[in-house]
């Protein structure tokens, strides 16, 4: 199967991380489930009329993975694909995060990496509150997948690190959202990382408003990362970081 990295891009609104130490590359997509409990790769439930003609109001979860299969991305001849095509087509391209869109998919998006060999180049973002049930209710195979942590203030950085530590190591990255709202971001940003967390924080949300000057000011902050909605800034914008950070290369 050949799947062009470009068109998935911008077809399926797929955004990228940049990640430092050194230079790397993750695809950001989305992950439910469907009728017959296959991950696909797939957006909103119902689905949108922008995101697919011929599919628009149904749901996911009603559809069996050959049903999702042929909802045809809108303005493109591509047509949606499950988690597990898309990780075969990625292994040796791109690493991978899934944004696991509903809760009660969790087991199987873990289930999904594992049974796929690929929970050394992919993992799962999760909302703090799933994470932590995730844990609580020792979610078969939890342990063995890695996680970014979605976090939207002050109290919910507090409700992390007031849980059980030994379970940190598996969550590599933590995701400010709204990061330009909240008052003290610089202090959370330092108080996580002295607890041995890697933090980044999204751009503006259109290629346009994601300037240089954007992603400049987040590294600024003390971010370690940046989920970008402007590759072309992004790249500049790591590089001039490395290079003030000595990391190579830049």
């Amino acid at each position: 199967m050949s799947i062009p990295y470009f068109h998935i891009c911008l077809i399926t609104l797929i955004y990228l991380i940049l990640l430092s130490f050194p230079l790397s590359i993750y695809l950001y997509l989305d992950f439910r489930v469907s009728k017959d409990n296959v991950g696909m790769v797939m957006h909103s439930s119902p689905v949108e009329i922008y995101e697919s003609i011929n599919c628009a109001g149904k749901k996911v979860e009603e559809m069996t993975a050959e049903q999702c299969g042929r909802c045809k991305m809108a303005i493109s001849d591509y047509y949606f694909i499950s988690a597990p095509q898309l990780l075969a087509w990625a292994e040796g391209e791109s690493n991978v995060m899934f944004c696991v869109k509903e809760e009660r998919d969790i087991p199987r998006a873990i289930t999904t990496l594992i049974e796929n060999n690929a929970t050394d180049r992919a993992f799962l973002e999760l909302k703090l509150g799933p994470m932590l049930n995730t844990i609580t209710n020792n979610i078969p195979h939890w342990e063995e997948v890695y996680y970014v942590v979605e976090l939207h203030n002050s109290e919910e950085v507090q409700t992390l690190l007031n849980s059980d530590a030994s379970a940190w190591s598996r969550m590599f990255l933590l995701e400010f959202n709204d990061w330009d709202t909240w008052t003290n971001v610089e202090a959370d940003i330092a108080l996580v990382e002295s607890k041995g967390f890697r933090s980044f924080a999204p751009t503006k949300d259109s290629p346009v408003m994601a300037t240089y000057e954007n992603h400049m000011k987040i590294f600024s902050l003390g971010f370690d990362a940046v989920y970008t909605y402007n590759l072309t800034n992004a790249v500049r914008a790591r590089m001039d970081v490395n290079t003030e950070r000595g990391i190579s290369p830049p």
